[in-house]
């Protein structure tokens, strides 16, 4: 079976939202999410991953809550899910800086593997 991994990486300026997306490409499964949160942000900057398949409501993939958020200092966690995808769907990162004064990058890498 074959999987893919998406990289998302936005450097989001002081008190500023920034987000990007990518289609999923394959008819599957969102395996694992891994955010790489820098030394420094004090828990200011919060990431979520997105699932947005065409005509349905947006799905929240990391965290799985509407409204949710992670916000780390230093670390690099690795969730690892099963949240399905087809090949159309898009896969969005959002990203908001709450720091006032420094701008600051936390990397996604999304793996999504196909089932048959």
């Amino acid at each position: 079976m074959a999987s893919r991994t998406l990289s998302f990486a936005k450097t989001v300026a002081p008190l500023t939202q920034d987000e990007e997306e990518q289609q999923a490409l394959l008819n599957g499964e969102i395996t694992e999410v891994v955010m790489a949160f820098p030394s420094g942000p004090q828990q200011t900057v919060d990431v979520r991953v997105i699932y947005i398949a065409n005509k349905k409501p947006v799905e929240f993939v990391v965290p799985s809550r509407e409204d949710s958020f992670i916000a780390l200092d230093n670390a690099t966690p690795h969730y690892k899910i099963s949240h399905p995808v087809t090949r159309e769907g898009r896969i969005r990162v959002e990203w908001w800086n709450h720091a006032s004064a420094n701008s600051y990058e936390v990397p996604v890498q999304v793996t999504v593997e196909e089932k048959l």
